[in-house]
């Protein structure tokens, strides 16, 4: 382990790479009886990890100072016919929790799934309003590109880098494309085409809830009512009730 103390700062010293040599496997296995506490029979061993590997698998961890603080593991598996990757475990040593190492190390392992997905038949639809924050590995798993207006440098110079059938020509028309254009590129397509995209049909489905009238719908007076007849707590007998009844004779 590094001998500094971690801060929110060391998110940005935080490499992730592969694990590949017998060391860095054995700090894997190191971490995760500090971390899931287990007995070495629950522990996944140096050999399950190599394995995992040469099966279509990876390990990928964190190294700040060249040490590894965090991995998490990925698996090629099967269920019938299909081949899919299935992510097996994940440990952060106590020290880097809640520092963002976990979630760094979670979106390694998306986009390099996603870079590597067409190995396990994943089917993914990027949709970004800002192509050039777009991780270039997993942008250019893309067969088919659907191009509406874009204005930034960033953006297009990302859009030329992954996309082989658009030309210069092409993206210097992107800025001025209007409402509704787009240009289609890429395997569903022989030559990138210049098309309108017609209104949808189909009722839209996703839209937003007004937040001002489900607040005041929640605070009406029969619904404030009705939970609090659901959730009031059953009535405790109390010792009037007992002595009632006690009191109470059959009649005669």
């Amino acid at each position: 382990m590094p001998d500094s103390v971690p801060s929110p700062q060391t998110l940005s010293q935080v490499e992730i790479r592969e694990v590949l040599s017998i060391d860095e496997y054995d700090s894997c296995i190191r971490l995760q009886r500090e971390v899931f506490g287990l007995p070495d029979l629950e522990i996944s061993p140096r050999r399950h990890l190599i394995v995992s590997r040469e099966a279509g698998g990876w390990t990928l961890a964190a190294f700040n100072q060249g040490s590894i603080v965090g991995f998490v593991h990925h698996l090629a598996a099967v269920r019938g016919d299909e081949i899919f990757g299935y992510s097996h475990m994940m440990a952060v040593a106590a020290a880097y929790q809640n520092l963002g190492v976990g979630a760094k190390l979670k979106w390694a392992q998306r986009t390099r799934a996603l870079a590597e997905g067409r190995k396990f038949g994943v089917a993914v639809g990027l949709i970004s309003q800002r192509p050039g924050k777009l991780d270039p590995d997993v942008l250019s798993q893309c067969n088919t590109q659907f191009l509406m207006r874009i204005i930034n440098p960033v953006d297009q110079g990302r859009v030329a880098e992954s996309v082989e059938s658009i030309g210069r020509d092409l993206i210097n028309e992107l800025p001025a494309l209007n409402k509704g254009q787009a240009i289609i590129a890429g395997a569903a397509v022989n030559t990138p085409v210049l098309c309108n995209i017609r209104p949808r049909h189909t009722p839209h489905g996703a839209n937003d809830l007004h937040a001002p009238s489900e607040w005041l719908r929640f605070f009406e007076a029969d619904k404030s009512a009705e939970r609090d007849r659901e959730n009031a707590l059953p009535r405790q007998p109390s010792r009037s009730d007992s002595l009632l009844r006690g009191s109470r004779r059959p009649l005669p």
